[in-house]
This record gives C-alpha cells, sequence and structure tokens, in this order.
C-alpha cells in the first residue's frame, strides 16, 4: 500500500483553469471518493493522478516521490473506468491476466493470480467466456480483476457504476466495500452520486468549481457542512436553505419560520445576516410545534414520506416516516432541534 499526496496541483487548458491549486493527502489504505457536479474537475484530477493529463502547476507524489514526469505504467497505478475497457476478442481469464502477460509475468503465475482475483470477484466460473456472454455487473468484476492482479501502488476508479441499473448499482456498491475491507488498497474513487460516495468513503472530497470544497468523513460532511454549496449538495432531499431576520427568545438569538420564532445553535451570536439551514429530516411534524406551515403536496414514498409546506413566506421540504399521514392544505405543526439547526453567512456562504 501506498501514500498519495497533492501539493497545489493546478490545470489549466489555454485560458481556461479548470482546477485551482488542489491539496490533498490520502493514507495507506484508505478509500477516498471525490464527488461534486458535472465539470467541477474530479474526473481531470483522476486522469492527472493517474498520468493521463499533464499538471499544470503542483507536484503529484507517491510515498513521497514527485511523480509528474512519470509515465503511468512508471507510476504503478491501476485504473477501472466507466466502460469497462475490455477487449471483447479476449476471454476473462485473458483479459484479467493480459497486463501481466505484457510484463513477462510466467504463464503458471498469470493462472494462479487470475485464479485467485477471479475467486475474490465472484467470477471463476466465467473465466472462459467472453464479454458479450457477461452481464454489466460481471464486466465490471472482469475490469476490476484485472486492476487487482497487478497489485498496483494506487487503484483508481472512473464512475464505475454509472452504466449500471440501480439495482446492480446498490449491489455492485456492496461488493466495492466488502472487497475494500478484504483487502485493504490505497483508492480514490469518482463519482457525482452522493450515496455512492457516502456509503463507500473512508473520506469524501466535495468539489465544486476546480476546488475542494469539503473533505471529510460521511458524518463530518453531513452534519457540520462548511459552506452553503456543501450543505445543498449533499442530503437527498437537499438541505432547506433561506434567508431569515434574526430576533430574540428569552434573550437568546432566534430566527423566524412560520410565525414564530425558533432558538438558534447555543453558542451562534450573529452579527450579520445570515441564512438558515434545515435538513428535511430534521423538521419534525409536531401538533404542539409553535412553526405553521401548510401542506402543499405529499408524496409517499413508503418508508418515507416527502412533504412540501409552506412556511409563512418561506417553501419548505419536510421527510417523515411513510405511516405519517397528511393531506394537502392541512396546517402542520413544527419543531426543530436546536442542535440541527445549520447558520451561514449570507455574505460569504461559510459556516458560523
Amino acid at each position: 500500500m501506498s501514500t498519495l499526496a497533492l501539493r497545489g496541483v493546478k490545470k489549466s487548458y489555454a485560458a481556461v483553469q479548470v482546477l485551482h491549486s488542489v491539496d490533498m493527502e490520502v493514507q495507506e489504505g484508505e478509500f477516498v471518493v471525490l464527488v461534486g457536479p458535472s465539470g467541477c474537475g474530479k474526473s481531470t484530477m483522476l486522469r492527472m493522478i493517474a498520468g493521463l493529463e499533464e499538471v499544470t502547476e503542483g507536484e503529484i507524489r507517491i510515498d513521497g516521490r514527485v511523480v509528474n514526469n512519470d509515465t503511468p505504467k512508471q507510476r504503478n497505478i491501476a485504473m477501472v473506468f466507466q466502460n469497462y475497457a475490455l477487449y471483447p476478442h479476449m476471454t476473462v481469464r485473458q483479459n484479467i491476466g493480459i497486463n501481466l502477460e505484457i510484463a513477462g509475468v510466467g504463464k503458471q503465475d498469470v493462472e494462479r493470480r487470475v485464479r485467485a482475483a477471479a475467486e475474490l470477484l465472484g467470477i471463476e466460473d466465467y473465466l472462459d467466456r467472453r464479454p458479450a456472454q457477461l452481464s454489466g455487473g460481471q464486466r465490471q468484476r472482469v475490469a476490476m480483476g484485472r486492476a487487482i492482479v497487478r497489485d498496483p501502488a494506487v487503484f483508481l476508479f472512473d464512475e464505475p457504476l454509472s452504466n449500471l441499473d440501480a439495482k446492480l448499482r446498490v449491489q455492485m456498491r456492496s461488493e466495492i466495500k466488502a472487497l475494500q475491507t478484504k483487502m485493504p488498497r490505497t483508492s480514490i474513487y469518482v463519482t457525482h452520486d452522493q450515496t455512492e460516495a457516502m456509503t463507500l468513503a473512508d473520506r469524501v472530497v466535495i468539489m465544486n468549481q476546480g476546488r475542494i470544497e469539503q473533505m471529510g468523513t460521511a458524518m463530518d460532511v453531513y452534519s457540520r457542512p462548511e459552506n452553503t454549496f456543501v450543505a445543498s449538495f449533499i442530503g437527498s432531499p437537499a438541505m432547506n436553505i433561506f434567508e431569515t431576520p434574526i430576533g430574540s427568545v428569552d434573550g437568546a438569538p432566534a430566527f423566524e419560520l412560520g410565525g414564530a420564532r425558533l432558538p438558534l445553535p447555543p453558542g451562534i451570536q450573529p452579527s450579520e445576516p445570515v441564512l438558515v439551514g434545515l435538513r428535511p429530516e430534521h423538521i419534525a411534524i409536531d401538533p404542539s410545534g409553535k412553526a405553521k406551515a401548510e401542506v402543499l403536496y405529499v408524496e409517499p414514498m413508503g418508508a418515507q414520506t416527502q412533504v412540501a409546506a409552506r412556511a409563512g413566506t418561506q417553501d419548505l421540504v419536510i421527510v417523515c416516516p411513510g405511516t405519517t399521514i397528511v393531506k394537502t392544505g392541512e396546517t402542520l405543526g413544527l419543531t426543530i432541534a436546536p442542535d440541527n439547526i445549520h447558520v451561514f453567512s449570507k455574505a460569504t456562504g461559510k459556516r458560523l
């Protein structure tokens, strides 16, 4: 296993800068997921780590050694692509072992390593089939097997599950997680799917417009987003974020919602205009709640129900248990625990 570090990494195409002085440290055996909207620079960063894109400025280090000028082969990195990149005329056995054969590894050693990888991935019964005879999930396992047999310093995954249907994505997510537990490897995984990021990662890196907005565990970025971008990007449905006048309740700062004043978290003393953030799942429907909201429409989803409501002039999305009975036009009482209230500067978007 190896460490990976990016120090002040920038990437430009002519006059367009797509990565802005990125710093990132990945420890041995750590599974780090890059997530962000399309065009945020995450795939470019992955390709730079792989050596498929040149670094405009800064350093990429593997085990402390600068690899900016190394070829992909010299970096000892294995990459799993979105489109599998399998040779259609080769069997599964040949696809998994092709890089070992090119490297001059002996036939017996190739066979041993191919079979071990196939058994680990549960595809040992398909070694003599060709890619066209496999399902999408099986093809992705073959692509992963080809990376595993090389025993690389770092694994790179470029949206490997995006071509699979929803059910198969969930299954493959579990299998990748189990594989990382059995065989920990330093890994960078790129996705636009926040569920993949949150479930797979030891640490999540949220990117936006070529910059890292926040890096931390799934719980870190969910419970303490550092700015409004992270707050609105992580979580589904998205966090309710709105501007509201600040008053007081019993001498403590409070914000206005649905005709009531609700206390801000302890220690928050705003001296500037603020934005308040409420996660839909943290807004409780409570008949005794002082804040009132009118139900606009209801979306039953089985285990949970999403409610669109209007509290005064503010539109909210509320998530409640699926057994909750709510009707359009009904007036609800709402309560929010102070610890579940997020406060951001209106001017900078940063957490207060």
